[in-house]
C-alpha cells in the first residue's frame, strides 16, 4: 500500500522522532521505507508495556506483541495483522471511534462513512 503512485511524499510532511536502528533493520529485512519509518517511530516513544506471560513469547509465531504495540499507540484506528503466519485472512485496519456521537445524524453519517471507506 505505501508503494501506490497515489501516495505523495507531499502528504506525508511531518518529520517524527524514529529509532534509526529499528528502521535500519525493518529495511534490511524487505520492508519499505514509509512502512520502516512508521514503525521506528513506534519505536522512539516511551518504553512499552510488555506482559509477563507475553515476555518469552516466539515472536515469529504471534501477534501479540505487534497488537500490544499498536493499541497503545493509537486509540481509534488499529492496524490488525493476519493472526498466524498460516491464516487466510490479510491485514485488517480497525476503527474504534468515539462510543457516541454528539447527535443522532453524526451517529448515522459516521456510520455511512465507514461503510464507504470500507
Amino acid at each position: 500500500m505505501s508503494e501506490d503512485h497515489r501516495l505523495l511524499d507531499r502528504y506525508n510532511d511531518v518529520h517524527l522522532v524514529i529509532d534509526n536502528g529499528v528502521r535500519q533493520q525493518l529495511l534490511d529485512s524487505g520492508m519499505d521505507e514509509r512502512l520502516a519509518n512508521h514503525f521506528a517511530h513506534l519505536f522512539a516513544r516511551d518504553p512499552l508495556v510488555v506482559f509477563s506471560r507475553d515476555a518469552e513469547m516466539d515472536a515469529p509465531e504471534s501477534t501479540a506483541l505487534f497488537e500490544t504495540v499498536q493499541g497503545t499507540t493509537y486509540q481509534s484506528v488499529r492496524f490488525k495483522p493476519p493472526p498466524s503466519l498460516q491464516s487466510t485472512i490479510g491485514w485488517r485496519v480497525e476503527f474504534r471511534p468515539m462510543e457516541v456521537q454528539m447527535t443522532d445524524f453524526e451517529n448515522a453519517a459516521f456510520a455511512i462513512f465507514m461503510m464507504l471507506l470500507s
